[in-house]
């Protein structure tokens, strides 16, 4: 139990977000306050000493880097560290966040026991009197040139819930991998590094060529794995750049559905399924990626009642949002569904807040896509896998895959994204 001294201020312009950080904190024995804009933090912050800051960065009036540069110009790292807690994963942001100077960086959605880590983390440092700013920053991001193991850090491509990112090289080997690292947390929460073991484990499980494979685990000097390096274009890149057909869309999701069989050919939940999470190539190949939430499906029941937020709202089934619900392989389905008719329709079927895109996950049904000249046929599959009660669902991602592929001879063969783009042109 944490010292109820420690007070912890809470910035986010959502107002269920700053609810649930707080009852969750509470459990934990930290005090907290929540305000919805800059204007309102620096309030608090004159009339509180605050410990420590979790702070949003899409905000109204004021962002929160321009929030983040008003308070280092009067608190430096040391005296109140702050960490960013936003849906915005891009390298730059996350870069300009610990430029600008932030102490740490979250990805919404976020496991709550990882934010409640890297909270412990930065209290216990701030305790000792580490006041390096950049010996902070080193321990979050590694530098150009910097030598783990036999890879050599060529950049950082990415940051999740739990570590970053990179591209490095293989000085032996001659070859570029991605290494993922688990970001510090010292010895405050074991849990966080067992999820970090478990999910090197669960990759090395599937072997698919739609599935990144995974090359060596270490935890000397530091935590890390490294994978095959997929060169190409995030799927939700390419869905924000192009409209793409119907019948692209129908073989993407064939692909993914494959995939992610494979996985639960070897009892493997995946949990997160997503655009973000799809790599496609430039020969067209579909890679499914980020095992950083998947379960083996004997322990999903007692995951999903930890009470943690595991997936991302958009994706998130009805089962994962109740947490007396067991996940099982019809939880990817659901989100599969989901992936296939952004795809279709450009955006998912629900959007907004978190807390609004959950309830119509529970409440409500989905637009027709006939507006955006889906046929029936496709419609009627998109929505089976959306069904509200898993047991309507297909059984398996297989069944899913199989249903697209009868009505895929009704559409111009196409094989892979850059077959379309070299028709078009």
């Amino acid at each position: 139990m944490e010292s109820i001294e420690h007070q912890i201020l809470i910035v986010d312009d959502d107002p269920g977000i700053g609810q649930m950080l707080s009852t969750y904190l509470a459990r934990y024995g930290f005090h907290s306050d929540h305000v919805l804009d800059g204007p309102a933090c620096f309030d608090a912050l004159e009339k509180t000493n605050y410990d420590l800051v979790l702070l949003d960065l899409n905000m109204p009036e004021m962002d929160g880097f321009q929030v983040l540069t008003r308070i280092r110009e009067q608190n430096s790292r040391l005296r109140l560290p702050i960490i960013l807690v936003t849906g915005q994963s891009e390298t730059d942001f996350v870069l300009r966040g610990f430029e600008l100077g932030a102490n740490d960086y979250i990805t919404k959605p976020f496991v709550f026991s990882v934010v409640l880590a890297r909270i412990r983390c930065q209290l216990s440092m701030h305790h000792l009197g580490i006041g390096k700013d950049m010996a902070l920053l080193a321990a979050h991001v590694l530098e150009k040139g910097t030598v783990v193991g036999k890879y050599q850090i060529l950049e950082c491509v990415g940051r999740g819930g739990m570590g970053s990112v990179y591209r490095a090289r293989d000085m032996k080997l001659g070859r570029d991998v991605a290494l993922k690292t688990l970001l510090p947390t010292g010895e405050l929460e074991q849990g966080v590094s067992e999820r970090f073991r478990q999910e090197a484990k669960l990759i090395a499980r599937v072997q698919h060529p739609g599935v990144v494979q995974i090359y060596e685990f270490s935890e000397v000097p530091i935590s890390y794995f490294t994978m095959e390096y997929v060169e190409g274009k995030a799927l939700s890149q390419i869905i924000l750049e192009r409209r793409v057909s119907v019948a692209e869309a129908v073989d993407i999701t064939i692909a993914i559905g494959q995939a992610l069989h494979a996985a639960h050919g070897e009892g493997i939940i995946h949990r997160d399924v997503k655009p973000s999470n799809v790599m496609v190539e430039p020969s067209g190949q579909i890679r499914l990626m980020d095992f950083g939430t998947a379960k083996m499906a004997a322990s999903a029941t007692r995951v999903t009642r930890t009470h943690d937020v595991v997936g991302t709202p958009c994706y998130m089934s009805p089962e994962q949002i109740d947490a007396h619900e067991e996940a099982d392989i019809r939880t990817d389905v659901y989100a599969l569904g989901v992936l296939f008719y952004e795809l279709l329709a450009g955006h998912p079927p629900f959007t907004g807040s978190p807390i609004k895109v959950l309830w119509a996950a529970v409440h409500q049904a989905p637009e027709s896509l006939a507006a955006f000249g889906v046929p029936q046929e496709v419609e009627s599959i998109c929505f089976k896998a959306l069904a509200k009660n898993k047991m309507a669902r297909f059984e398996s991602a297989e069944s899913f895959a199989a249903a697209l592929m009868k009505v895929r001879a009704h559409f111009q063969s196409v094989s892979t994204i850059e077959g379309v783009r070299s028709q078009r042109t």
